[in-house]
């Protein structure tokens, strides 16, 4: 049985491993997944030890790990050398790990299911970490215009210079607004918690007419941010729509895309 780790923390809110574990069921594929919470001060261990159990095929990588397991790569895939984070690593045929990132792929996937925006929308993202960066690049890919709003000055100048070393004109900033956006988004974990504050106070700017607002977070499923946005009558989109248009890739990713044999 190949083996699939999903490594993160907090992780109780993943719902990979069930959307995973299905399909792998419904494809009749020898293959599993688990996920386990691992600290930040923990995950170099935890990968040596991933790297060491040969049953262990692939992870898939989540908040906060996306960035430093991408340096613990052996070789990267052209959206995660861009955006320089990772969420789905592979094992190689020499045992070591290649990276990608389908972060952005599945979130404009889903996006684009479920709503239809204008052609080169204008886009706030906030948060610069490995998803809000990897969604910027993906729609940065598909002629929207983004801002990403970070408030870390280090993580700031690096999202930038990472950006700008792969040709990207994204701006980065110490916040966004959504002043006459198409699209805003919440790309940090704002919203995994009740008493979490708002990512963006809505009602203190003016969005475009038929704007979209969006959240990564899966649980819950309606944050109080998504709730905030009804109420102010925008059109939201869920977290769990950019998961569902993931798996797909990730599956190819792996090389988990077989189909049960009839033979």
């Amino acid at each position: 049985m190949k083996l699939f780790v999903l490594l993160g923390d907090p992780i109780k809110q993943a719902k990979l491993p069930d959307l995973f574990n299905d399909r792998a069921r419904e494809v009749g594929l020898n293959s599993l997944m688990v996920m386990t919470r691992c600290r930040a001060d923990s995950l170099s261990d935890v990968m040596a030890g991933l790297s060491g159990t040969e049953q262990v095929t692939g992870i898939v990588v989540t908040v906060p790990h996306k960035v430093n397991v991408a340096g613990m790569c052996d070789s990267l895939g052209p959206a995660a050398e861009a955006c320089g984070s990772v969420n789905v690593v592979r094992r190689t045929e020499r045992g070591g790990w290649h990276g990608d990132n389908v972060d952005g792929l599945g979130f404009v996937a889903g996006l684009r299911a479920r709503h239809r925006l204008p052609d080169h929308p204008r886009v706030d993202i906030i948060g610069g970490g490995g998803a809000g960066v990897a969604i910027a690049f993906a729609l940065h890919a598909q002629g929207a215009e983004v801002r990403i709003g970070e408030i870390d000055a280090d993580r700031r100048a690096a999202v930038a210079s990472l950006l700008g070393a792969a040709g990207t004109e994204v701006q980065v900033l110490d916040r966004v607004d959504g002043h006459a956006c198409d699209l805003v988004v919440n790309a940090t974990p704002l919203g995994l918690s009740p008493d979490d504050p708002l990512p963006l106070d809505l009602s203190r700017t003016s969005l475009a007419p038929g704007a979209v607002v969006a959240d990564i977070v899966m649980d819950p499923t309606r944050t109080a941010w998504l709730e905030h946005a009804d109420r102010l009558g925008h059109a939201t989109h869920e977290g769990r729509h950019m998961l569902a248009a993931q798996l797909e890739p990730m599956l190819d990713f792996f090389g988990e895309t077989r189909p049960r044999s009839t033979g």
